[in-house]
């Protein structure tokens, strides 16, 4: 599940917003489900309410932002370990259900 929350603006805000994807497909984060999704739907709405920027922004500007917060750009590295991470995981839970069952059957 994806879920994203906010208001804007930040100054006086006029809406108050949670998006929520609850089957999001081909994504693991909710920056690549839910957070466009309020992005799209928190620009519709400053502009309805016809919100003036308090700050422009240089195209320079976006671009750097976006170089530094690139959260979907996810490495073969990350995901190997993260895979690793979950068969452990796996592992100790199928260690700690057989161990239930032996203390069962010792205690019958």
């Amino acid at each position: 599940m994806g879920t994203f929350a906010g208001f804007g603006p930040v100054e006086d805000p006029v809406f108050v917003m949670v998006v929520v994807i609850d089957n999001p497909k081909d994504v693991i984060w909710a920056e690549s489900s839910a957070a466009p999704v309020f992005g799209e739907l928190a620009q519709f709405m400053l502009d309805y309410f016809e919100v003036e920027p308090t700050k422009e922004f240089s195209a320079q500007d976006l671009a750097n932002f976006a170089q530094k917060h690139n959260y979907l750009a996810i490495d073969e590295e990350d995901e190997d370990k993260e895979g690793a991470e979950d068969e452990k995981e796996g592992d100790k839970e199928m260690n700690r259900e057989a161990m239930a069952r032996e203390e069962i059957k010792t205690a019958e």
